[in-house]
C-alpha cells in the first residue's frame, strides 16, 4: 500500500531539530559565508543553536538535512509535523523553527506544524523518557485538532531524533529513572518500529529517510 496515494492515512513525523536539522559541528554562518558580527538574533536560540556562541543566519538548517527531510514529506502525502525539540519551549524559537520548515519545505496552508505538550517530569528523569511520554501524550490526546481533509482511517507515526527514543538503553544505571517511570515498558512498546535515530554530528541523512519509510510502511 502506497502512503502517498492513500486518502484514508494520516503521517505524524514527529520532528527534534539539533542533532537532526542542524548537527553539532554545523555553523550556518561559515556555511553560507554570512558576518556573524552583522546578524543578530534571541539570545536563546542563539545558545539552542550552537554551544559556541555563533549567531544564526538563513538557512538555519543544513541544505542537505533539509533536502532529506523534503524528501521525506513529500513522499507521505497527508503529512503533520510535531516538534519535540526543546526550541518549543521558547515562543520565539518556536516560531524560528516553524518558519524555517515551511520556508524550505514549501509546505502548503493545508500541513500543520505542532508540538508535543511540555511535560513536568522533564527536570526528574531521562530526557528520553520524558520525549517518548510526550510523543505518547500528543497521539493520545482527545482533545488533539488535526487537520483532516479527508476521513481518516489511520495514523502512522515516527519520532526522528538523535537521543535513543527506543529506551532501550535506559538500564540499571538509571535504575531511579526507571523505578519512577512505571510505564517505561508500555513506552519501549510504543516507540518500537516508530523511531528513527540520527547521528548528531551528521544529521538527517538519506539513510534515515529510507529507514524511516520502511517502518512506516510497516505501519500499514
Amino acid at each position: 500500500m502506497n502512503i502517498a496515494n492513500n486518502a484514508f492515512v494520516k503521517t505524524l513525523i514527529f520532528l527534534d531539530i539539533d542533532g537532526v536539522m542542524i548537527p553539532f559541528n554545523y555553523d550556518s554562518n561559515a556555511t553560507n559565508g554570512v558576518d556573524s558580527s552583522t546578524t543578530t538574533v534571541d539570545a536563546s536560540v542563539q545558545s539552542e543553536m550552537h554551544s559556541n556562541g555563533t549567531q544564526l543566519s538563513l538557512p538555519l538548517f543544513k541544505t542537505d538535512c533539509a533536502s532529506a527531510l523534503k524528501a521525506l514529506v513529500s513522499s507521505l502525502g497527508d503529512c503533520e509535523i510535531v516538534l519535540t525539540t526543546s526550541w518549543r519551549y521558547d515562543r520565539h524559537s518556536r516560531m524560528l523553527a516553524e518558519n524555517e520548515l515551511r520556508r524550505i519545505l514549501d509546505l502548503p496552508a493545508t500541513v500543520i506544524v505542532d508540538a508535543t505538550p511540555l511535560l513536568p517530569e522533564y527536570n526528574f528523569q531521562d530526557p528520553c523518557i520524558t520525549r517518548a511520554k510526550e510523543i505518547m501524550a500528543f497521539i493520545n490526546n482527545p482533545k488533539r485538532k488535526l487537520s483532516l481533509l479527508q476521513p481518516v482511517q489511520r495514523v502512522l507515526f515516527l519520532a526522528i531524533d538523535d537521543m535513543d527514543l527506543s529506551l532501550n538503553n535506559v538500564t540499571a544505571f538509571n535504575k531511579k529513572c526507571e523505578t519512577a517511570c512505571k510505564e517505561l515498558v508500555t513506552l519501549r512498546q510504543f516507540m518500537s518500529g516508530h523511531f528513527v535515530m540520527t547521528d548528531s554530528n551528521v544529521g538527517l541523512t538519506m539513510n534515515e529517510v529510507q529507514k524511516a519509510m520502511q517502518l512506516l510502511a510497516t505501519q500499514l
